[in-house]
Formats: structure tokens, C-alpha cells, sequence
């Protein structure tokens, strides 16, 4: 006679799981229905069911349950509670029999929750060393070559180390290079990413963000000649605000300045970039930036008239005092700019629709604000308008050469003191 042994037994039969039925002489009710088939659900979806540990062994460790609809581990305990309660049954649903065949699904699930394959995938302590040491050899080496992109850039484009340090109440004309980032294929939208930092062109008095400051402040740099901008404004949600965007000029960046890495889903290194020139709000504390090359001084050229003449070409406005109402008044050939505008709001002066002039309670401080402004000396003379512009530091200031060169210069001294008060000169 010959022994079966364990290499020879023939494997143990997998159990027949059978579809159920509803007993026709007394099917059970819709909610009977739902009851149960929620039930068996929650039996059969063992199967996909289990456990996953991760971690460090020794450490902290960690252990999740969970369900994946892809993962089928087609468990033996699961499929023979299954054919247990049905041949129990009678693979047969009735309104009589139905709550206890729930009930014994139930009874059922502790067990099968309890015997879910595990997952180990908790790593050795040796093997966690070795990952942190690649991380932070990886973290080193990004911030390493940020550091040589950002000296590229300051290199490339900046007036030098120094940054320039813009008080609240103005606002900095900024330039930084941009690329579209976006991807359509992945529904990313992305058309002003900026690559390197911002660079500082002008500083202006906080108020409407208008074309003409901007355009102004470009003018100011023979680097940007040649390369045509477009204005632009998206001042609605999610929009980029005003700005004069490049159409041409692009600029080939280098593998240093482009960088590793490019931000959206397809990837990609960066090889050009176009300028984009916007504001930058200083709100209530002072913002540090880099000077664009050649930086020519603080304030941007904001002319009162876009056309001068001989009677016009030594005064910029009139002064006069008001002593029956105690006031200074400021009367201007024409409308100013907006650049004008803004200096005399931000100063306290308001607009006399009866007078058509500008006024202020009389004070030194405010004569000596419209004196400048007029371009009138301490003596009450108008002063001569500069005929070529006054060589500029990067910290120092330029003078026009148009009718708003005094203006230019009241804005420099006012944005001086300014700084010499809140540094308590």
C-alpha cells in the first residue's frame, strides 16, 4: 500500500462560491435587499483588503490598513467564508431568512480583518542612514546651484553686492526675466514664471500703477533699447496685475542661469526667457533689491508736459499764498502726470475745483515742497533747468533735462529725507 505524504497529497479544493438568490415565494424587501448586499460587499471585499507597515525598523514605525481596488489577493480564508454562509443558506435570499444571514456575514469579518496580508515594508536602520545621507547630499547640491544661478543672474544683470532698500509709500519698478511655463496636454497653466531674481529700475511714489511709469522707467536704460513691450492688464482674480511684457529681445540663457530643473509635468531645461516689467508694493515695512546695471538713481523721469516752451521752460508750476484762507496755492500750465499727482496727494494737497489750483495750509515745509516743485529757489527765482543730466551713483540722484527736471529732484530730495527720518538723522 503506498503512504500519501505531504509532497503527494493532492492540494485542498477551493470552495465554490455561487451566485445568490431571492427565494420567490418570499423575497425579501428592497431594504432587506440593500441590507444584505451591503453586508456581502463588505465580505468579499476582503480579498482586497491589507496591511501595510513602513518605518524604520526599531524606530518609528507606522501601520495602515487599506483597500485597493487593483491589489486582489484572492485570500482562501475569505473565499471559504464566503461558500460557508451561502451553503448555509442555500445560495438562497428570503424576507424570513435574510437578517440571519447578515448576522452570520458579520460574524465573519473580525476574523478575516484580523488575518490581512501585511505589507512590511519598514527599512533597516542601516538602510535609513544610508537614505538621509542621499537626501541631504541631494538638498546640498540643489541649494549649491541656486547659489552659482543667483550669482549668474547678479553677475549678468545687477549694478553690483548692494541692494537698494525702498521705503513704505513708494512703490519699486521692477524687471524679471519670464517664461511660459504651461503645458497643455496636462491642463497647466502657467505663462509668467519667473527665472531669477527681481531687479530694481526705478522707485516712484506709491498710487496708480499706470503705463507711463513704467515705460519711463525702461527708457532710463540703453539695455532695454531695441526691445519692444507691450502693455498689459489683468487686474482680476488670478490675474498678473499691470505690466509691460517683452514681444521680442529674448534673452539665451546659459545652462548655469537656466538651472536643473524646470517646474511643469513634462520637464524640460529652460534655454531662453523674456523681460517682464511690473510694480513692486512696498506696503508697510521696506523691501531690499538688487539694482538693475546702470542704475542711474532713485526716481524715475515723470514730465509734467509732454511739450515745453520759452515761457514754460524755468517754471514747472506757480506759487502763490492765499493769506485771507492761510494757504499755499500751486496752479500748473496743464494737467501733470499721475507721477505728479501722486507726489502732491502724498504730501497733503488737495485739488480746488473753484480755484482750479492745488492748496495746503501754509507752512515752511510746504512752501519749501511747492517752491521745488515750481523749480523756484530760496531767493524767489526761478532757477535755470539743468542742460545735461547730473552723473549718478547708484545710491545718488539724476537731474532732467526736460521742464519736470525740478521735479525730479524735489522727489529725490522728499524720498532722502524720508529715509534720513525713519534711520534718525
Amino acid at each position: 500500500m503506498n503512504e500519501i505524504t505531504s509532497e503527494t497529497r493532492a492540494p485542498a479544493p477551493v470552495p465554490e462560491v455561487k451566485k445568490w438568490q431571492v427565494d420567490p415565494g418570499d423575497p425579501a424587501g428592497k431594504i432587506q435587499c440593500k441590507r444584505f448586499n451591503d453586508a456581502w460587499r463588505s465580505l468579499t471585499s476582503e480579498h482586497n483588503h491589507f496591511i501595510e507597515k513602513v518605518g524604520v525598523i526599531g524606530g518609528v514605525e507606522h501601520e495602515s490598513a487599506y483597500y485597493s481596488p487593483f491589489e486582489v489577493e484572492n485570500r482562501l480564508e475569505v473565499t471559504a467564508a464566503c461558500a460557508g454562509v451561502g451553503e448555509a443558506y442555500g445560495w438562497t435570499v428570503s424576507r424570513k431568512n435574510v437578517g440571519n444571514v447578515v448576522a452570520s456575514i458579520e460574524s465573519e469579518l473580525p476574523a478575516l480583518a484580523a488575518s490581512r496580508p501585511v505589507h512590511d515594508k519598514r527599512r533597516t536602520p542601516e538602510a535609513d542612514d544610508l537614505r538621509k545621507a542621499e537626501a541631504a547630499k541631494a538638498t546640498a547640491e540643489h541649494e549649491e546651484a541656486g547659489k552659482k544661478q543667483q550669482a549668474g543672474f547678479l553677475a549678468a544683470f545687477s549694478n553690483g553686492p548692494d541692494k537698494v532698500t525702498i521705503q513704505p509709500g513708494y512703490m519699486a519698478v521692477v524687471a524679471e526675466l519670464n517664461y511660459d511655463d504651461s503645458d497643455g496636454m496636462t491642463d497647466y497653466y502657467a505663462p509668467h514664471r519667473g527665472i531669477g531674481p527681481e531687479f530694481l529700475l526705478a522707485v516712484v511714489l506709491e498710487g496708480r500703477e499706470d503705463e507711463s511709469k513704467l515705460r519711463q522707467a525702461v527708457a532710463r536704460y540703453r539695455f532695454f533699447d531695441g526691445i519692444p513691450f507691450d502693455w498689459k492688464t489683468e487686474k482680476y482674480s488670478m490675474g498678473h496685475g499691470n505690466y509691460l511684457e517683452a514681444t521680442g529681445g529674448w534673452e539665451e540663457l546659459t545652462p548655469e542661469l537656466a538651472g536643473s530643473d524646470r517646474y511643469y509635468y513634462c520637464g524640460g531645461q529652460v534655454k531662453s526667457a523674456g523681460w517682464e516689467i511690473t510694480y513692486c508694493k512696498t506696503y508697510s515695512k521696506p523691501v531690499e533689491m538688487y539694482a538693475f546695471k546702470g542704475w542711474p538713481g532713485i526716481m524715475a523721469a515723470a514730465p509734467v508736459s509732454s511739450e515745453s516752451n520759452d515761457s514754460q521752460a524755468g517754471t514747472v508750476a506757480t506759487v502763490s499764498e492765499n493769506k485771507a484762507k492761510g494757504g499755499i496755492e500751486l496752479r500748473f500750465p496743464e494737467k501733470p502726470a499721475a507721477a505728479v499727482l501722486d507726489n502732491l496727494k502724498a504730501h497733503g494737497w488737495r485739488w480746488s475745483r473753484f480755484s482750479s489750483c492745488w492748496y495746503k495750509t501754509a507752512s515752511d515745509e510746504a512752501r519749501a515742497f511747492a517752491q521745488r516743485l515750481a523749480g523756484i529757489n530760496g531767493q524767489g527765482q526761478s532757477e535755470k533747468p539743468a542742460s545735461e543730466p547730473a552723473a549718478s551713483s547708484a545710491g545718488g540722484s539724476g537731474e532732467s533735462t526736460d521742464p519736470a527736471g525740478a521735479y525730479v529732484q524735489a522727489q529725490e530730495e522728499a524720498y532722502c529725507d524720508n529715509q534720513a527720518a525713519m534711520c534718525g538723522a
